[in-house]
């Protein structure tokens, strides 16, 4: 037990799941959270899918969290979300739309956690021409 005084406390999970989907009648969520993406061949999609993530459970990091967030949500939306939502955006150019829901789909799913784990691909476009 720790003296609170005056100020309020702030629970954090230790590990919790950031979703982001698609309306679902069933279940009453009417808020379309799926993060919209644009294939190299023009088409356009929106995927769905959820994070689990864990906070540090040492003092010290989760203080330094925080005193900078101040709430679980805020570091969802702040770090989590924009993390998702940038490498699902970045990982669309990578591939066409056919070849996102056919023969690559494995890789969609490797390059977005790829990119959400490890950060963005720098990519380059080189023309070549063929005889």
């Amino acid at each position: 037990m720790v003296w609170q005084g005056w100020g309020k406390a702030t629970h954090y999970k230790k590990s919790n799941t950031f979703w982001f989907s698609a309306p679902d009648k069933s279940t009453g969520q009417d808020m379309d959270k799926s993060i919209p993406v644009k294939w190299n061949d023009g088409g356009h999609a929106n995927i769905s899918g959820s994070v689990r993530y864990d906070l540090p459970t040492d003092d010290k990091q989760i203080i330094a969290l925080h005193s900078i967030f101040g709430s679980q949500e805020a570091i969802e939306n702040t770090v989590i979300k924009t993390n998702i939502e940038k490498a699902v955006y970045l990982t669309g150019p990578l591939m066409t739309s056919k070849e996102s829901y056919a023969e690559r789909r494995n890789d969609l799913i490797f390059y977005i956690e790829d990119q959400a784990s490890k950060g963005v691909y720098k990519t380059k476009q080189v023309e070549v021409k063929v005889i």
